[in-house]
């Protein structure tokens, strides 16, 4: 059986608007790293990200979780879109 993913945000540092985003930002890159999207929009979201979570020990820890849970880091799809 197969878990549903627990996305791993402080959610008491984010207003819920920003927690919805960071949720679509993660689902967006998921499908870019499976190949089931075209990435046409890969670096509005992760700027968007970027513009939210605003610290780099935190978008390394994410990195590490979206690695061992999805598959992927967002640090990695950054570099893909240079």
């Amino acid at each position: 059986m197969e878990t549903e993913f627990q996305f791993p945000f402080e959610y008491s540092l984010y207003t819920p608007d920003e927690i919805a985003t960071l949720i679509q930002a993660v689902e967006y890159f998921e499908q870019v790293a499976l190949g089931h999207s075209d990435g046409a929009n890969l670096t509005h979201w992760i700027k968007t990200y970027q513009s939210i979570i605003q610290n780099k020990a935190e978008e390394k820890r994410l990195d590490a979780i979206f690695k061992k849970e999805l598959g992927f880091t967002v640090y990695d799809l950054q570099k893909k879109s240079a």
